[in-house]
């Protein structure tokens, strides 16, 4: 007697699977897209893998961020609205010093999601640091950094990216950055060489 396995699709089909469904005029999920037409998901910090929910109440908030796109193709997507810079290496030689960035300061549309790609590159050139970071922060409130020291550690390059949510309103906004430390230690020279910041706003 032959057994007969069963099929599982892959995560990837299952979506590909509600693409055509959309594209078909969705009859069989009647919730997806939302009558605006938006489709939402979740999509893994580690990763990026994308799954489609009917709310993006449904995303693990430990493990994945919300997005949404529309069926109809997003109308704003992937406009670089600000691109702040240091001009000049920066030393840290003191428990807490601000990192000056050109360019930081740009307006929110009321409706728009504003993503931060941040990437920092520090060199630390007599070996072991204190334990410190690189804050960074948008009008005063502090959303993402960057850890280095405590162990030998002599810096790398690094890749880091947080988001600002629709703020009802048309906003300026301004991004910030400040080296810490954090733990017992004297400064050891390192340099924060640059720092990129690339706002990206979608609607």
């Amino acid at each position: 007697m032959k057994l007969i396995r069963r099929y599982r699709p892959t995560p990837a089909m299952g979506v590909a699977m509600v693409a055509l469904a959309v594209a078909a005029g969705g009859a069989a999920f009647a919730a997806i897209p939302d009558t605006d037409g938006t489709v939402h998901t979740c999509y893994q910090k580690r990763g990026g893998a994308l799954r489609v929910v009917e709310s993006t109440d449904a995303c693990r908030t430990s493990r994945e961020r919300p997005l949404d796109l529309s069926a109809a193709g997003r109308t704003g997507g992937g406009t670089v609205v600000a691109r702040a810079r240091t001009a000049a290496p920066v030393s840290i030689q003191a428990t807490t010093v601000p990192i000056p960035l050109d360019g930081n300061t740009w307006t929110q549309g009321p409706t728009d999601t504003n993503e931060l790609l941040i990437e920092t590159d520090i060199s630390i050139p007599s070996g072991q640091c204190p334990l410190s970071d690189i804050v960074y922060s948008v009008n005063g409130e502090d959303l993402t950094r960057v850890r280095w020291g405590s162990g030998g550690d002599h810096g790398a390059l690094t890749r880091t990216e947080t988001f600002l949510l629709d703020p009802g309103s048309p906003t300026v906004r301004t991004v910030t950055a400040r080296a810490e430390t954090i733990s017992i230690g004297a400064t050891c020279g390192a340099v924060v060489q640059s720092i990129r910041v690339n706002v990206v706003g979608t609607s």
